[in-house]
This record gives structure tokens, C-alpha cells and sequence, in this order.
């Protein structure tokens, strides 16, 4: 049926590349993704400066990127900023216990901004396909991830790192400008707080940088606070990233454990048309 709907003259171009997208998800969900490929080869044909809706079409990002790569077209009047996973500056035996912590105050943080509509954000999709291509051992070096934005088109890059201060953490980021590496604003931006609460100093970090950048952020929409919430969320996303279907698939179900009103994990959750093979179709159902 959704051949003959393509082979139809009568679609418009946004209905036949809905169409192409829709049949491309369906053959990941199936296990065939060549033919995911081949649907988005001849989307590519057709728009090749097609962007992909990566909330919409998470699934799709590994076979995207390799059909149409991974940098961006610049758009007038819009900044292209990329975040970075913050590090980790934690000292001592229990260093080691916050690692997964900076991937999730980045995520929190792209979250935070995405409600400025002068912003346009890079997804980490995009940075870690370039770091891979890159093949590089230190994929976290200032260097590194300089090269990384630039390839990906980004004009303006946000660094953060994070500590911990007794019973306090404080988490701190710098803007520069990927073309000249100029610091905007001349400092670091910083906030402190109780060490439970923090990822919820993401949200006056980000107010901060928005500030900054001279751009306004909208009502947010409704995230979580709850770390582990977000982490089962990001490492859901990095499988998805991967074409890891049933084990991102459980990582959204987990993040909705932590907390059923997280709306991203919901949204992300919500693609899926069934429990993946080795998923858990009761729990799905009462999460949803």
C-alpha cells in the first residue's frame, strides 16, 4: 500500500517525504535497516537538505546520518550552539561515582535552551557520529570536540564542568565562538547548590546563558529533576543512536519508573508502535 501511495503523482512533496519517513521507521522496528537506508537514500534524492524531526524520528538517526551526514546548513537570523557533556572535576576516591553525571547535565541543559526559538540546537546525534568518524582516542579534548562543532556547523559551543563543595555541588559553563574560540560574556558562568538538587541548577544555568546570548527563553515544558530519571533517559537515546531498538526501549521505560511525568522519556516512548522483541508489553502499556 505505501507503494503504491509513493507511486501516486497526485502527493505533494511533505506528504510523499512523511510517507518515506514512516515506511523508514517501520523497516528499523522490522530488523531491516538497508531498506530503512534505501527509503531515506531516495528522500535524500529528492531533499537532500532534508533535516531530520530527531524528536519525532529518534530511530531514524543512525541511518540518517549515514545517508545525509551530519553537518548542518546554516539558517539566517537562527544561532547554532552545541553543548557538550559537562566534566566531571569531582577529586577524590568518589570521582568515579559521578561520571554519568555531565552526559546528564548536558542533556538537561539542551532541554532547557530548546525553548529559545532563536536557538537552534545540535543534536548530540550529530556530535557523536562526527566523534566516531573521527576516530579519535580522546574524544572528550578541548581539541577534539572544537573540530567536532565546527564539522557539525555549530557557531557557538557551551563547556561545563561540575564539582562537588562538602554538601554542595557547583556546576559551571563557558560560551565561546566556535570560528575565533572567544569567550562571550569573558567568564564562566557558575551556580551552586544542595548536591541533591543538582540538576535542578540546570535551569538558572540556563537562564544565565540565554541572558547571554541575548536570546529568550519560552515556558518550559514540563522536564524532570530526578537524575536518574535522566539518565536512563540519555542512555536511552545514546542506544536509539545506535540502532539499539529493544535496549533503548527498556532504558525509556526505566526513566518513566523514576518519574511517569517526564514528558521527553513519554514522547520517546510513545514511537514505539509495540513492546520491541524482548520488551516488556505490560509495562509499557501501564507507563504509557
Amino acid at each position: 500500500m505505501s507503494d503504491e501511495l509513493l507511486a501516486s503523482s497526485s502527493l505533494d512533496p511533505v506528504s510523499r517525504r512523511d510517507i518515506l519517513l514512516l515506511m523508514a521507521k517501520a523497516q528499523v522496528h522490522a530488523g531491516r535497516p538497508l531498506e530503512a537506508r534505501r527509503l531515506l537514500e531516495t528522500l535524500r534524492e529528492e531533499d537532500p537538505n532534508y533535516e531530520l524531526d530527531g524528536q519525532l524520528h529518534r530511530v531514524l538517526w543512525p541511518h540518517y546520518l549515514a545517508v545525509f551526514g551530519a553537518e548542518l546548513r546554516p539558517r539566517p537570523g537562527l544561532k547554532t550552539i552545541c553543548v557538550f557533556d559537562f566534566e566531571n572535576r569531582v577529586v577524590g576516591p568518589e570521582a568515579a561515582n559521578w561520571d554519568g553525571l555531565g552526559a546528564t547535565l548536558a542533556r538537561k541543559f539542551e532541554t532547557a535552551l530548546a525553548g529559545a526559538t532563536e536557538l537552534r540546537l545540535v543534536e548530540r546525534e550529530r556530535i557523536d557520529y562526527i566523534l566516531r568518524e573521527l576516530d579519535l582516542c580522546e574524544k572528550q579534548s578541548p581539541d577534539t570536540r572544537v573540530c567536532a562543532g565546527r564539522l557539525a556547523g555549530a557557531q557557538i559551543m557551551i563547556f561545563g564542568e561540575f564539582t562537588k563543595l562538602g554538601k554542595d555541588s557547583e556546576v559551571f559553563v563557558r560560551i565561546a565562538e566556535t570560528e575565533t574560540s572567544y569567550l562571550l560574556g569573558g567568564s564562566d558562568k557558575s551556580v551552586r547548590g544542595d548536591l541533591d538538587k543538582t540538576v535542578e541548577l540546570i535551569d538558572a544555568l540556563s537562564r544565565d546563558v540565554a541572558k547571554e546570548l541575548d536570546v529568550h527563553i519560552n515556558a518550559p515544558r514540563r522536564s524532570s529533576n530526578r537524575y536518574q530519571a535522566w539518565y536512563h533517559y540519555g542512555k536511552a537515546l545514546d542506544q536509539l543512536a545506535l540502532g539499539e531498538i529493544d535496549q533503548g526501549y527498556q532504558s525509556l521505560v526505566a526513566a518513566l519508573e523514576e518519574d511517569p511525568e517526564f514528558e521527553q522519556a513519554k514522547e520517546a516512548l510513545d514511537e514505539f508502535p509495540y513492546a520491541p522483541a524482548g520488551g516488556n508489553q505490560a509495562l509499557s502499556v501501564e507507563t504509557r
